[in-house]
């Protein structure tokens, strides 16, 4: 029989170690439940978040390699309830919960024993634990213990050591996944009109990540199969297989680009007479690959402007760029009456830990031509680019002074 996978929907897995006495494994086909087995809970990674995490900084002395975002996965564990052995059955359940998750015994009541039913069950029981853990984002419990996830080799985390003969008390645990060494004033999201209404986020270097805390019964029934097709509590008589004492749980959760900003800063030395100075850039950006994507993601360009009336320094910068891209920015336009005198590097990498600068100065020329046009530009907007169309006498950003 090959060992079963318990795949937490969603959601962020921590892990717990208390106490037990001999090293977690596998029974065998038909052996009876064996409450004083020790578990053992290896929690695993999808491959493209393991090796997202684990990717080195893309530009050296890059100012995100030291960002305390991106450190990886912390997994916590919490005891909800202990297991207790179900008379004259080859079962256990739950009849006693720990603070702060009384109110789950009325949601455990109602029944989780029907297999087809039971994964709504248990998403519902985790939001409420999740609730209960973190009532207004404040945490109300210390887990049980904290491991940071070994993303450097497939991105694993271990909990149980037989080796120690150490292991996780049988019983039901909230897993709860986030971004290492920080409180919950920073990695707990509240959203009481969402589906989740409580998730909790760690960051990569590129990406941030989007986790629903979880339930997760240990022991487990033994289940074969797809591992992502769901964990639907296997602590009764109605699943098939042994009782594994040695689990594993494949983390689901959701990512997005972090984003960065770039600003262009432009000095203009001198006027080559009363009329307004426009100048015109264009911006050009290529993101990197998505996790577990190769090659390259998007790449896109968009245009600004500044526009002077007077010899001053003025800037404009650009927001929602994804961390990791390369930015190339070209002055395509200075007029007829004013040259580029020190042009600064025009390829940079975005970083989620500063607004990354690029710099232009411009002077006058002997000539007196005039120029103006319109700027052609997209625009990000809510789930799309947007074709904008402005005057190059716009000022993106305000003189000193204003």
């Amino acid at each position: 029989m090959k060992k079963s996978l318990l795949t937490v929907a969603v959601s962020v897995v921590l892990a717990a170690a208390m106490l037990a006495g001999a090293p977690a494994a596998m029974a065998a086909e038909g052996e009876a439940l064996d409450l004083d087995m020790p578990n053992r809970l290896t929690v695993h990674l999808p491959s493209a978040f393991a090796d997202d995490f684990a990717r080195e900084p893309l530009v050296p002395g890059d100012p995100a390699a030291e960002d305390p975002h991106a450190l990886g996965i912390q997994v916590d564990l919490y005891l909800v309830a202990p297991a207790a052995k179900v008379p004259g059955q080859d079962a256990y359940t739950f009849t006693e919960f720990e603070a702060p998750f009384e109110g789950l015994a009325e949601l455990y009541d109602e029944g989780f024993t029907d297999p087809a039913a039971a994964a709504e069950g248990w998403a519902q029981m985790s939001a409420a634990a999740a609730k209960a853990l973190f009532p207004a984002g404040k945490l109300t419990q210390e887990p049980v213990i904290s491991v940071q996830a070994d993303v450097g080799e497939g991105g694993t985390a271990v909990f149980g050591d037989a080796g120690l003969g150490k292991g996780l008390n049988p019983g039901l645990w909230l897993m709860v996944a986030h971004e290492p060494g920080a409180g919950p004033a920073d990695y707990v999201r509240i959203d009481e009109e969402a589906e989740n209404p409580v998730v909790t986020m760690a960051y990569s270097a590129l990406n941030e990540y989007s986790f629903t805390p979880s339930l997760i019964s240990l022991p487990a029934r033994g289940q074969d199969g797809d591992p992502n097709e769901g964990y639907t509590g296997g602590n009764t008589a109605a699943e098939n297989g042994a009782w594994d004492y040695d689990a594993d749980a494949v983390l689901k959760g959701t990512h997005q680009p972090r984003y960065g900003a770039i600003r262009i800063t432009k000095t203009l030395t001198g006027m080559n007479g009363a009329e307004p100075a426009t100048f015109v850039f264009e911006v050009a950006v290529q993101t990197p690959a998505a996790p577990g994507a190769e090659g390259e993601g998007e790449s896109y360009k968009r245009t600004t402007g500044i526009t002077f009336t007077g010899p001053n320094e003025q800037w404009v910068e650009m927001d929602r760029i994804p961390v990791g891209s390369t930015v190339t920015v070209t002055e395509v336009y200075s007029g007829a009456s004013y040259e580029l005198t020190v042009p600064d590097e025009n390829e940079l990498t975005v970083s989620a830990a500063e607004i990354v600068e690029f710099n232009f100065t411009n002077g006058p020329t002997t000539d007196h031509r005039g120029g103006s046009g319109i700027v052609n530009s997209f625009e990000l907007g809510a789930e799309q680019w947007t074709w904008q169309q402005r005057s190059w006498t716009e000022t993106p950003a305000p003189e000193p002074g204003e």
